[in-house]
Formats: structure tokens, C-alpha cells, sequence
């Protein structure tokens, strides 16, 4: 038979052990429940920076391909001005069809109708650039029917209403250049 004095020691320090070996495991569940909550968290906003880096991709692109439409639209209104500022012009080179023209091609594009799911809000200002632009190559139709005719003073005149719809149109592209950067 042992010694009783030994006995209980030696079921103390298995208490200790058992006690200490306890605390080792509840703590490294805790340490191993907080890493994996912080893993989570990470997780979760590294798939969310994605998302936003993807949408932020789609914008950039169809802003891009709405400001190559809108150069493609300065470079026909310079071809307006020069026949104005020609007097022996009667033909004027430039494309009348709205929806031909590069900017034109874009209004009508799907990528437009992406642009306009992207940007929701900015729907009503594409419709008045849309309505502008037909007016604006209506008037170009006006401005060369007029100069065929003789009539150089009317030709004028209907230049500069051709003028100010062409500024209307980039005073709201401007504004919609300014609201897709706010949305990057």
C-alpha cells in the first residue's frame, strides 16, 4: 500500500496537469475561434473589393468608349464649321443620320444600355443628349439645305442654333463625365 502523503500529491499535480492541459485547449480554441472570425472578416472584404474593383472596370470602360464617341462628334462639328466659314461649299461632308454618325453608333449601342445600368441615375441626362444630338444633325440637314438654296444669311442663323445645341450637348457631358467620376 502507498503512502497516503504520496497519494494525494501525486492527485494534486495530475489536477494541476489536468487543469493546466484545460487552459492550454480552451485557449488555443479561443486563439483558433479568433483567427478564423478574422479570417472571415478579411475574406468577406477582399470579395467585396473585387466587386467594386469590377464594376468600377465596367464604368472606366464605357466611359471610355462614350468619350471616344463624343471626339468622334467634336471632329464632325469642326467639319460644320469649316463649311459655314466656306462659302463655295453647298455639300457638307459630314454624316446627317444620327444614328450613324460615331457618337451617333453609341447612343445607340449596347454599350450605352450597360452604361445606363451602371449608372442608373444618369438615364434622364442620356435621353437630353439624345434629344439634342437628333435636333443638332436635323439642323446640319437645315444649314446645307439653305446654302444650296442661296440663302447665306438663313445658313448662318441656323448655324449658330447648330452651335449651341452642339454646346448643350457637351455642357451635359461634361456634367455626365463629372457624376461617373463621383461613382468610381
Amino acid at each position: 500500500m502507498e503512502n497516503p502523503l504520496v497519494e494525494t500529491k501525486t492527485r494534486r499535480s495530475e489536477m494541476k496537469k489536468f487543469r493546466l492541459a484545460t487552459k492550454l485547449s480552451v485557449s488555443f480554441v479561443i486563439v483558433a475561434l479568433l483567427v478564423l472570425l478574422v479570417g472571415l472578416i478579411g475574406w468577406g472584404a477582399v470579395s467585396q473589393s473585387e466587386k467594386i474593383a469590377f464594376h468600377t472596370a465596367q464604368i472606366g470602360e464605357s466611359a471610355q468608349k462614350l468619350m471616344e464617341a463624343e471626339i468622334g462628334h467634336l471632329q464632325w462639328m469642326e467639319k460644320v464649321k469649316d463649311f459655314k466659314n466656306n462659302e463655295h461649299l453647298t455639300d457638307l461632308e459630314v454624316e446627317k443620320d444620327e444614328t450613324k454618325c460615331p457618337f451617333g453608333k453609341w447612343l445607340n449601342s449596347n454599350d450605352r444600355k450597360k452604361f445606363e445600368v451602371e449608372m442608373a441615375d444618369l438615364g434622364g441626362m442620356l435621353s437630353k443628349i439624345d434629344e439634342s444630338h437628333r435636333k443638332v444633325h436635323a439642323s446640319v440637314i437645315l444649314l446645307e439645305k439653305k446654302r444650296k438654296g442661296g440663302d447665306f444669311v438663313e445658313s448662318y442663323m441656323v448655324f449658330e442654333e447648330t452651335a449651341v445645341l452642339a454646346r448643350n450637348i457637351q455642357g451635359l457631358l461634361k456634367e455626365l463625365k463629372g457624376k461617373t467620376q463621383e461613382n468610381l
